[in-house]
């Protein structure tokens, strides 16, 4: 189901028949979903030679993708 912005002007009125078959709602501001998002995503820091084996590889992606040596495919089955 998507979502659509609610004037926050406007009443919004829900049927308790409504919700009691879908067992409530919870309404929440962007501001508050979105860290609700933020809390909910696993976050991972790497240290020492982890990190810096990562930065040295997104280096040399990035290099190579500048240079012009990357090249866009549309399946996996174009990998040769």
């Amino acid at each position: 189901m998507l979502c659509k912005a609610i004037d926050p002007k406007k009443k919004l009125t829900l049927s308790r028949k409504f919700l009691r078959r879908k067992s409530g709602y919870v309404i929440l501001s962007i501001e508050e979903y979105t860290k609700l998002c933020e809390r909910i995503t696993p976050v991972y820091y790497l240290k020492e030679k982890s990190a810096q084996a990562i930065d040295k590889l997104y280096k040399e992606g990035m290099k190579e993708y500048y240079s012009g040596k990357c090249k866009t495919l549309k399946s996996l089955s174009e990998l040769d």
